[in-house]
């Protein structure tokens, strides 16, 4: 996702679940990058240092958002640089990476956000969101006739084959429903 989105990924190794380890990982990256992506670690459960660390080396600047998937996702900097604690499940890393990422790097790079084709569909069902989250649902989409028309795909952050097998996604915001939406495609 990173290089769709114009940059260029460097992996670094797989760190323990340790304060340590971690804070010397991500002090490593932050002096070599230009945006840092921490994956896992932010939701806070007793296994997760990724916001502590970020903490220590830096400033958290957000910490969970009004978004499903995605709502663990931490914003963060360690100096200058710009960190991103992704959620573990994959839904989730994508979808955070997508709101957060893609925006980032492009101010980073002086470009502007390619934006994604965009089609108006009718909804199968009704599209409902969460009281307290925007919820951000994966579609497939068909032509009946001469209408388009959205099908939501399985829920659930880390139903992986949801993102495979979507055509696109949609927003639906907090506390509300929808009987049509305007359909973001997720082809480049």
């Amino acid at each position: 996702m990173v290089e769709e989105a114009g940059g260029v990924a460097t992996r670094a190794p797989i760190v323990a679940d340790d304060p340590g380890l971690l804070a010397e990982a991500l002090a490593a990256a932050a002096a070599q990058a230009d945006l840092v992506l921490l994956l896992s670690g932010s939701a806070g459960g007793a296994g997760d240092h990724a916001v502590a660390v970020m903490e220590r080396l830096g400033h958290v600047v957000a910490r969970g958002v009004a978004v499903k998937p995605g709502h663990p996702v931490v914003l963060a900097h360690c100096g200058p640089v710009p960190v991103i604690g992704v959620p573990g499940y994959p839904v989730s890393a994508a979808l955070a990476f997508e709101l957060f990422g893609v925006p980032l790097l492009a101010e980073l790079s002086g470009r502007m956000v390619t934006p994604r084709p965009r089609v108006r569909a009718t909804a199968a069902v009704a599209l409902r969101s969460t009281p307290a989250s925007d919820e951000w649902m994966r579609l497939r989409l068909a032509r009946l006739g001469t209408a388009l028309v959205a099908t939501p795909l399985r829920r659930g952050a880390g139903v992986l084959s949801s993102l495979a097998r979507a055509d696109g996604l949609t927003r639906v915001p907090i506390g509300s429903w929808r009987s049509s939406a305007s359909w973001r495609s997720t082809a480049r």
